[in-house]
């Protein structure tokens, strides 16, 4: 009886032990170009023709793999109609969760460098919200002046009545000197698809035309 004690006893250690070295991998795909989150994209992660696990992404574009052996492995996304993107070598430690996002560009456009030459962080918040951006955009000069592309995301957590989720773009346009200018687009709540809900039209700050 002892022995069997034990043995259920080290069994169960040792199953913990294993449980404990897993990692969780998290990410959002999105498109490369308009930034909109890319739904229903198949995200693997492999070692060399070995397939350890397999997801595809949310309405937001996001996913998640739970129980993954902490090691070094590669992640693949893709979707039709977009070239895949492959990140190599990525390192999951056990007990911690890592994080990736995917810049997918459809198959028809030019290369990443030229659309886009800014580099793209993932942001995540303690409510389990996340979202990228763009730095090469939202920039501001030394006396503290915005200048050139600017995206305004919905990041009021106490605003309960809005539709618009958190990190989710409200609208998008250019600055100059701290005064809006030109075309400014704005957007519907709708997540899945980036509807236009109008087009302002700045002049020196002023507005001076919106088409609905």
């Amino acid at each position: 009886m002892r022995n069997l004690l034990l043995s259920i006893l080290i069994t169960i250690l040792t199953t913990g032990s294993i449980n404990a070295q897993t990692a969780v991998f998290k990410g959002i795909v999105f498109d490369a170009i308009s930034e909109d989150s890319l739904q229903f994209a198949s995200v693997t992660v492999f070692r060399n023709d070995t397939i350890l696990a397999k997801t595809i992404t949310d309405s937001h574009g996001k996913f998640v793999i739970n129980n993954l052996p902490a090691g070094k492995y590669n992640s693949k996304a893709e979707i039709a109609g977009y070239v895949s993107q492959t990140v190599s070598h990525i390192i999951f430690k056990a007990n911690e969760t890592d994080y990736v996002f995917f810049r997918l560009l459809t198959t028809t456009a030019d290369s990443l460098e030229k659309i886009n030459p800014g580099w793209h962080v993932l942001i995540c918040d303690s409510l389990d919200n996340s979202w990228c951006i763009d730095t090469s955009k939202n920039k501001k000069d030394s006396l503290g002046r915005k200048q050139g592309p600017w995206v305004e995301r919905f990041i009021d957590y106490s605003n309960k009545k809005s539709k618009f989720e958190i990190g989710q773009v409200i609208c998008e346009g250019s600055y100059k000197d701290n005064y809006k200018i030109g075309n400014w687009t704005y957007y519907t709540p709708n997540r899945k698809f980036r509807e236009v809900e109008r087009i302002d039209v700045y002049e020196n700050g002023k507005l001076i035309k919106s088409n609905k």
